[in-house]
């Protein structure tokens, strides 16, 4: 998942684990507001990446290639500068 400058959020997905060969995508419909908690969902239903937020439906993106299960540990709220996130310690 990302945010760019423009207050978009776009959400990403692999099948295969090395993006973009077999990779799907879903953004928001609307600039997000700034300063002000947004509660954002993205469901798969393994025809559609589909896209919500506390305004309601956003958009969706036809998608059926499944979900890479990863092999790193899931990490929320942390920045990156582009290589992949390690556990500390």
């Amino acid at each position: 998942m990302a945010l760019n400058p423009g207050g978009v959020i776009g959400f990403a997905v692999c099948n295969n684990g090395s993006c973009p060969s077999g990779s799907g995508s879903v953004s928001t419909a609307v600039t997000l507001p700034a300063n002000q908690w947004t509660h954002l969902a993205v469901t798969y239903d393994g025809s559609y990446l589909t896209n919500f937020t506390s305004m309601g439906f956003e958009s969706l993106a036809a998608y059926n290639q499944g979900i890479f299960p990863g092999t790193s540990p899931l990490v929320i709220g942390a920045a990156t500068s582009g290589g992949p996130l390690h556990s500390p310690g």
